[in-house]
């Protein structure tokens, strides 16, 4: 026997030994395999978030020409060309568009893999990845149609470049390009900073803290700032920025005044059910600062370590700190917890870490509630088979892209602003143009017309609401009213346009049989029910409610 046979590696014996060679081996590739799969799923069948719908109420909005506030809309840009010109519904579009959102995931997944790759080995690289991909609030929110898997991908492909170069011209160029784009894609990319200024000093360091490529990092703020002015000002034109200039300084100041507060965010509650559905993740980031004490690197490279760790912590001085937020924060978080992911599968294995995160994936994957998308989809068919053209309309969440929405998004966030400036915005815009349909989708208007009690909303508004519409069809209401057998009413015209008699009405002294038209002008008109039965006019041409039962229940949870 010769010591060539002695010392050649022996084949695997057995059927254990074979399958131990093959997980090794291939368990890389199966869980980013897993991962894709998963996203993939819940991005084609998971419900439509109210955010989706605001997003994609954007790109339309470009798309048409409406105007549209230039700040955090620039990845409309993106979508307005194309994405409003394929055929079907506003959740349809959104279900396309969600691919895109995928493509944004995957490159935050890399640059993940390239951050981490450098401060520990390939294999703890890849569980970071898969870590962060298999994370509850991940999997269910990264294909979401809204700017977080973009910013995480922006954001994240600039720390890869800081990273990975000496930061040369190209280089300094692509940093500052990423960041501008970053910015005006939201303001919250600020949270990001201790990430990028670790991964600064961990180059410098590198670079044996040579004052010249300290001035590297200067000159890619100063591209950033210039790239980001370029950018402003080509999208304002785009978007018909002109039209608010002061308004634009005016949403800044007050986002970036609502941005931070120690322990405000009524979100706060989530952080234990996020560390409970991405507990992988969540142990690995649990064990960065022990590691950052006992870790025998240089004091530069353990504040690295912690300076990306940090974003961890954010949701607790950070407001709008939502699940779908933790797709932008958790990337830099991912790259520190690669350190842990070293050490646990050193003492595990590398395959038994990849097969929890693959365990914790899949229960978040089937715990997920059942999708409502085929029923938001029937819901907006059918308002675009009733209406033959746009109408202007009231909403909480821009749901019917394609129709100019008349009021601000009314997320809590922005029913608070709403009740701090004391104004009717309501009132006042109906007194600007014609807003024939209000849709109660998110049942914030139900209160004003099931009772005259107070409700949130201006007295003023709470008075031209409810004297202006009336139930349609479900959650649909056009301008409108309702008369009582013989009922002589005096009623103040706030849409005016065309509308429909029910029955024998008596309008301005002049009568109607139901199904007649009459042209209404704003102001006061004397309308009188002629017969013995309940009546009413109603905004539009005969326009007739959709056949089917209103859908009811069309929203997911987070």
């Amino acid at each position: 026997m010769t010591t060539a046979t002695l010392e050649r590696p022996q084949e695997p014996s057995g059927a254990a030994s074979a399958l131990t060679h093959l997980v090794s081996k291939y368990w890389p590739t199966a869980l980013l395999i897993l991962m894709g799969a998963l996203h993939c799923h819940l991005g084609l069948t998971r419900s439509i978030n109210w955010d989706e719908f605001w997003f994609y109420s954007q790109v339309e909005s470009l798309a048409a020409g409406r105007y549209l506030q230039p700040l955090q809309t620039l990845h409309t840009q993106m979508f307005a060309w194309w994405l409003p010109q394929l055929g079907g519904t506003e959740v349809e579009h959104i279900l396309v568009a969600r691919w895109a959102m995928l493509g944004f995931t995957a490159i935050a997944g890399a640059a993940i893999f390239i951050v981490a790759r450098k401060l520990t080995d390939k294999k703890a690289a890849i569980l970071a990845v898969a870590a962060y991909l298999g994370g509850g609030f991940v999997l269910n929110h990264a294909t979401s149609f809204r700017v977080d898997a973009i910013a995480a991908a922006t954001l994240g492909t600039a720390l890869a470049v800081a990273m990975c170069t000496r930061l040369r011209a190209p280089a300094i160029l692509a940093l500052g390009a990423l960041i501008a784009v970053s910015a005006m894609v939201t303001i919250k990319f600020v949270l990001w900073f201790p990430a990028f200024l670790g991964v600064a000093l961990w180059r410098w360091e590198e670079e044996g803290f040579d004052w010249r490529y300290a001035a590297r990092w200067m000159a890619a703020g100063l591209a950033a700032a210039v790239f980001g002015a370029v950018l402003y000002l080509w999208h304002s034109t785009a978007a018909q920025a002109g039209q608010a200039a002061m308004s634009t300084a005016d949403y800044a100041s007050g986002s970036a005044s609502k941005m931070f507060g120690l322990f405000h965010s009524p979100y706060l509650y989530l952080m234990q059910h996020a560390a409970l559905v991405s507990a992988p993740l969540a142990l690995g980031a649990v064990l960065v600062p022990v590691l950052i004490a006992k870790d025998q690197r240089s004091a530069v490279k353990r504040a690295t370590l912690a300076l990306l760790w940090f974003p961890v912590l954010t949701p607790l001085f950070y407001h709008n700190s939502a699940p779908y937020f933790y797709v932008f924060i958790l990337p830099p978080v991912a790259m520190a917890a690669s350190v842990s992911f070293a050490l646990l599968a050193k003492r595990y294995g590398a395959a038994m870490i990849a097969g929890a995160i693959s365990l914790f994936a899949v229960m978040a994957w089937i715990t997920n509630e059942d999708p409502v998308t085929e029923r938001q989809n029937a819901l907006l068919s059918a308002v675009h088979d009733t209406f033959e053209a746009p109408v202007a309309y009231f909403d909480c969440c821009g749901m019917i892209g394609r129709f100019p929405k008349a009021n601000g998004f009314m997320t809590p966030w922005g029913i608070e602003g709403y009740r701090t400036a004391g104004v009717p915005k309501f009132a006042d815009t109906m007194a600007q143009q014609p807003v024939p349909l209000l849709f109660d989708n998110e049942q914030m208007f139900a209160p004003l017309f099931e009772s005259d009690n107070p409700t949130f909303f201006h007295p003023d508004d709470e008075a031209a609401l409810r004297g202006t519409y009336r139930q349609f069809w479900g959650d649909l209401y056009l301008a409108g009213r309702n008369l009582d057998a013989g009922e002589e009413i005096e009623w103040e015209v706030l849409v005016p346009g065309t509308y429909t008699a029910s029955s024998a009405l008596l309008i301005n002294g002049e009568r109607f049989e139901g199904g007649e038209t009459v042209e209404l002008s704003r102001g006061n008109a004397s309308i009188a029910n002629l017969s013995n039965k309940p009546a009413h006019i109603i905004w539009g041409d005969n326009i007739a409610p959709p056949e089917m039962t209103p859908p009811s229940d069309y929203w997911g949870g987070f």
